[in-house]
């Protein structure tokens, strides 16, 4: 394994012109791609086919205990992080090793993934339990048991789909007819899991795929800056980015531009010596052609522009015998890739960007006027809301919401200034600062005289239009009106990560940074999860009112401290008390709203998980191993309803813009299989010396008022900087102060929304 010099930048554009030069006019342009080589694993559940009747009729899963050794599986009522697993191919055909996906809190090897469910060989002994090795007790055959009827009640559990098997203990030593060989359950008494002698309604469980749990956090095909080395890398961004050029029948060179003049270009190449298994680069001017030369063999989806593929990769001119399959080599904490004489081992996902490569003519402008100091200002999660006069489109951040006003949509001149909305503003009178702490906060200490508005960090606000004079806007803020301490005015080493709830400001006197002083007295009762609620969205559909927003999963209650780091997420079960998740989920719920009594009820029994992550392979998260979606935003076109939400870590090359549809509002939706926005899509900002972007996300919504057409407005980041950096000219983290706001007008293809290269507001 080698250590990587890598640039942390934007994915620079793909130049056809000296590919077509190098490779003749006649061949199909190449193809710009991220490559993903996914381990053939699968994450899944098992689910009693007969509920457990002395653990409240709950279906029940099969289950560990942190991965203690020796200790019997069992039955759980609830599935998660001890109740999945992940099967492995076996030496035996259809055989598979199961291993406990999750990271193991106790034993000699805490923290290790090497945990296998395990049997006896005896074939008088029941027990099921976990072993630290795998071998031939622990190999199993997962069987077909479709002559089960399914008797469990799903009504408590969000899982319908799932093949019913059992799953049935294969070594030698079971071979006896008469051995107990099927892990199965006594649901009427017992919870502890042990062996069965045959495939009934006692060892049936219903296997569910566990689709959002990405178990390997190293999957992106990468190289390093030397253009030397390939390995794997967490997420796709400069140094993950390909080209398939086009040979025939399937065949394709894999290749890098790099250099000042984009003109040095590098193929990934094998060795012909059949002991050899490593992938490298190599230059063109240098490569043997016949070392250069790939198939890819396409068993899902399509090999073309915006779309993805899923199949097998073959060095096709390797000897027989030896390795010829790229594949990800040792398990999930190891980033190598090599060559594998298994085609089971691993497969290839390719996704292709949507926009190669721009020409100088192309750009996009930042949405808001450049100020009298000669700068753009940032403007994080835009949103804009029409009044029938003008559009205003309000900013939310660290520092305080801000409001800008414009008489076109898509104004290329930029939105005026109308000016800051601050907690005086709100309220019609100071609600001061909350009363100053002792750091880091104590839960045990009186919150009730601070409000929940009290704070300028004010995330991912909404303007909602009810009336032509009523207006509600939406925000979350830090719980209890947990503001910095004043020393954070002028020590930009302060970062505040805090649990945030979703408040209302209602407005009677139309849209202005003076007009909304009527403050929620609470918070919105969105369930109070431990770590927050962010990102609120409003939807109207046949006269009734729908709620959105984004349970923060992969998020933890932080204090403010001096020694806290952007992005210590994945470090926070400890002291915080929770632990981050893999996975995030976004919601939905119906809702009532008087705005003459500032009035907003939750509809009882309309909550709904509307979709949880882990659909595209470029969804990156905070927590290593997972995948995060925010900002939900739905719409409604034609047939379909669209529901919009940014994934990936904001700030970074992997943030995008995703989209799912459905012919039904609670769904179940179907994403994209690539994304809306990606920082490979986006061309350069005129408006500030042609500056190249990343990640852009978090984007609202608006329809033109004439036209009807579609507007998206989003923002992005500066490539150059790094999310931990501070602004040199502010004491706000980079982050804040440079995601600006850039809009494009959306056209529809095939049923999907799509931003073409001349339609980004420049």
């Amino acid at each position: 394994m080698f250590s990587h010099n890598r640039k942390r930048g934007f994915l620079f554009p793909l130049y056809f012109i000296v590919i077509a030069m190098l490779f003749g006019c006649d061949k199909p342009a190449p193809l710009g791609v991220f490559i993903e080589i996914k381990r053939n694993t699968q994450s899944i559940y098992f689910q009693t086919a007969k509920p457990a009747t002395d653990i409240e009729k709950h279906v029940d899963f099969i289950s560990h205990d942190n991965c203690k050794l020796g200790k019997p599986l069992d039955l759980w009522p609830k599935a998660g992080n001890n109740q999945r697993w992940t099967a492995q191919p076996g030496p035996e055909p259809d055989s598979v090793y199961l291993r406990a996906d999750t990271e193991c809190t106790e034993g000699p090897n805490t923290g290790s993934r090497q945990r296998w469910m395990s049997y006896i060989d005896a074939c008088d002994s029941p027990l099921v339990d976990l072993w630290s090795q795998r071998g031939a007790n622990q190999l199993f055959r997962i069987k077909p048991a479709n002559h089960i009827r399914d008797t469990a009640s799903d009504g408590e559990f969000r899982y319908q789909d799932g093949k019913m098997v059992c799953l049935e203990a294969i070594s030698p030593g079971k071979s006896n007819a008469a051995c107990h060989r099927f892990i199965g359950y006594d649901s009427g008494r017992e919870t502890q899991l042990s062996l069965n002698d045959r495939c009934d309604e006692n060892s049936a469980f219903r296997m569910i795929e566990a689709s959002s749990a990405k178990t390997c956090e190293f999957r992106a095909l990468s190289y390093d800056n030397n253009l030397t080395n390939l390995d794997l890398w967490r997420t796709f961004g400069e140094n993950q980015t390909f080209q398939m050029i086009g040979l025939s029948n399937n065949r394709y060179k894999i290749g890098v531009v790099k250099g000042a003049t984009k003109s040095e270009i590098f193929a990934v190449t094998y060795s012909s010596d059949p002991n050899d298994n490593t992938l490298s680069l190599v230059s063109l001017d240098e490569a043997d052609d016949l070392t250069t030369e790939f198939e890819f063999i396409v068993e899902e989806g399509e090999l073309a522009p915006a779309k993805m593929a899923g199949g097998t990769l073959i060095a096709v001119n390797r000897p027989e015998g030896s390795g010829r399959y790229v594949s990800a080599a040792g398990d999930c904490g190891d980033n190598q890739v090599a060559l594998s004489k298994d085609s089971r081992q691993s497969s290839v996902n390719i996704f292709s960007t949507r926009w190669a490569g721009y020409p100088d003519s192309i750009s996009v402008k930042t949405l808001v006027k450049q100020n009298g100091e000669g700068n753009f200002p940032h403007c994080p999660d835009p949103f804009i809301v029409d009044s029938g006069d003008a559009y205003y489109l309000t900013c939310a951040s660290f520092d305080g919401i801000k409001l800008y006003r414009s008489e076109k949509l898509a104004n290329p001149t930029g939105y005026e200034p109308v000016g800051w909305m601050t907690p005086e503003k709100f309220a019609g009178k100071d609600f001061g600062r909350a009363p100053e702490h002792t750091y880091p906060y104590n839960d045990s200490v009186d919150d009730t005289n601070r409000h929940w508005a009290n704070c300028q960090q004010r995330w991912a606000s909404e303007t909602f239009k009810l009336t032509d004079q009523e207006y509600m806007l939406m925000f979350s803020s830090p719980e209890g009106g947990r503001c910095p301490p004043k020393e954070a005015e002028s020590d930009s080493r302060y970062t505040y990560i805090g649990r945030h709830r979703i408040g209302v400001v209602f407005s009677h006197d139309g849209l202005g940074d003076s007009a909304f002083k009527h403050v929620s007295d609470v918070v919105l009762d969105l369930g109070n999860f431990h770590a927050g609620e962010i990102d609120p969205n409003i939807f109207k559909d046949n006269g009734k009112y729908y709620f959105l927003w984004k349970q923060e999963n992969n998020h933890c209650f932080y204090p403010i401290s001096l020694n806290y780091q952007f992005g210590d997420e994945k470090d926070c079960g400890g002291s915080a008390g929770f632990t981050a998740s893999p996975e995030t989920v976004l919601f939905i719920q119906q809702i009532d709203i008087d705005p003459y009594t500032e009035s907003i009820q939750l509809v009882e029994g309309t909550r709904k998980a509307l979709l949880r992550s882990g659909h595209g392979l470029w969804e990156d998260s905070w927590v290593p191993g997972g995948s995060l979606i925010e900002g939900p935003e739905l719409i409604k076109h034609e047939d379909y309803y669209y529901l919009f939400y940014a994934s990936g870590r904001f700030c970074t090359e992997s943030y995008a813009e995703s989209v799912a549809r459905s012919r039904s509002l609670y769904g179940p939706y179907e994403p994209s299989p690539h994304p809306f926005l990606h920082t490979a899509m986006l061309p350069e900002d005129s408006s500030k010396d042609r500056t190249r972007l990343k990640g852009p996300g978090h984007a609202g919504f608006i329809q033109e008022r004439e036209t009807k057409d579609w507007y998206a407005v989003f923002h992005a980041s500066e490539a150059a900087l790094e999310c931990s950096s501070i602004h040199p000219d502010s004491r706000l983290p980079a982050h804040v102060e440079r995601r600006r706001a850039y809009m494009g007008k959306i056209e529809w293809q095939d049923g999907w929304p799509v931003i073409r290269p001349n339609n980004f507001i420049h």
